[in-house]
C-alpha cells in the first residue's frame, strides 16, 4: 500500500512540473478552437480605450487592455508601417 501512494504522488508532482513547465512557456495561437471557446467563456465586454474584461464561466474575470497599433499587429489584423 505504501508503494502505490508513493508511486501516485510521483506521477502528480511530475505532472505538476509538466503542467508548470508548459504554463511559463505559453506558444502563440495560431488557430482557435471555438468549442474550446464556449466552454470557457461567458462573454466579454469591450470598453473605449482598448479595456476588455472576459467574463468566465466559472466566475473568472479577466481585466486585459489592449495596446491597439502593437497588439493588432501581433494580431495580423494591422500591418506594420
Amino acid at each position: 500500500m505504501e508503494r502505490t501512494l508513493g508511486e501516485r504522488n510521483l506521477l502528480q508532482r511530475y505532472k505538476a512540473a509538466q503542467f508548470i513547465e508548459e504554463m511559463t512557456k505559453p506558444k502563440p495561437l495560431t488557430e482557435v478552437d471555438v468549442d474550446l471557446f464556449f466552454a470557457l467563456v461567458e462573454k466579454i465586454t469591450v470598453y473605449d480605450e482598448g479595456r476588455l474584461i472576459v467574463s468566465l464561466l466559472d466566475g473568472t474575470r479577466l481585466n486585459v487592455t489592449l495596446n491597439r497599433e502593437e497588439d493588432l499587429i501581433r494580431l495580423g489584423w494591422f500591418e506594420s508601417p
